[in-house]
């Protein structure tokens, strides 16, 4: 069951803290577009605009979006979740990607987490163990966006892997605190 945020993604000055630590404002009207731009295997280049349906953030975008997962059962988790789809669908039936970044509340190199997406086949592809890497330039406040980009090597635990690489800016969604149990 997800809860009912309502985020304005229409801003009139946004505050960044970038890789380098350095705040930047920008003012203006108009809400978050975002995006994930990716290859697969160094194939052609696809964008994605759309948030997916049934994630925390569909419920207040309807554009790629990422917001902070904290909470859970002990010990606590702390993730920065992405999330873009084609055409507002959902993962299980559109193509799209999900990536939780493990612990990442700042702009930084990340090598830890896990990435799903589904494209073509209709197989979702992710693997603890695969190589993974995800650099988060900016952390924008809610309203605001979420910049970086990633490269990883989804293998779903088998022989075959995909390749994925890409960007994304994407709109920073109300984020998920869940309670912490024992």
């Amino acid at each position: 069951m997800f809860a009912t945020n309502t985020v304005t993604t229409t801003q009139t000055t946004a505050t960044v803290v970038s890789a380098t630590g350095v705040q930047t404002s920008t003012s203006g009207t108009g809400g978050c577009v975002g995006s994930v731009d990716l290859t697969i295997d160094n194939g052609a280049p696809i964008h994605w605009g759309s948030d997916c349906f049934g994630t925390w953030a569909a419920q207040s975008s309807q554009y790629a979006s990422g917001w902070q997962f904290f909470g859970g059962p002990a010990p606590p988790v702390h993730e920065l979740k992405i999330a873009a789809c084609e055409n507002g669908g959902d993962l299980v039936a559109s193509p799209g990607i999900q990536i939780a970044v493990t612990n990442a509340m700042s702009p930084g190199v990340y090598t830890d987490g896990l990435m799903g997406f589904r494209v073509g086949t209709g197989t979702v592809f992710s693997a603890a163990t695969d190589p993974f890497k995800v650099t988060i330039a900016s952390i924008g406040p809610i309203g605001g966006a979420i910049d970086g980009s990633f490269a990883i090597l989804a293998s779903m635990g088998s022989s075959s892997a995909h390749f994925l690489q890409g960007t994304f800016h994407v709109c920073h969604v109300a984020d998920d605190v869940e309670p912490q149990g024992g």
